[in-house]
């Protein structure tokens, strides 16, 4: 799993590498826990954004639990 997402913070930059080599850079906006079920966090709210999503938490013995880690990071103009 993405266990380095512990040590993402808002304002933080994250680079994406496409499918065509090119890269995209976008910006933490937050991070929160949710519930396995809460599937907003996937909806499409019409603006270029990135939602990494692991499990929580991040030193649990059985991974798979209840609890999702959300990295919420918004595209940087012009990239």
């Amino acid at each position: 799993h993405f266990r380095i997402l512990e040590q993402v913070s808002a304002g933080q930059r994250i680079e994406v590498e496409r499918l065509d080599g090119s890269m995209r850079g976008y910006r933490v906006s937050g991070v929160r826990i949710v519930d396995h079920r809460d599937l907003g966090i996937l909806s499409d709210r019409g603006r270029d954004a990135l939602t990494l999503v692991t499990c929580w938490p991040f030193d649990a013995v059985a991974p798979g639990g209840p609890l999702r880690y959300v990295v919420s990071a918004l595209a940087e103009d012009g990239a």
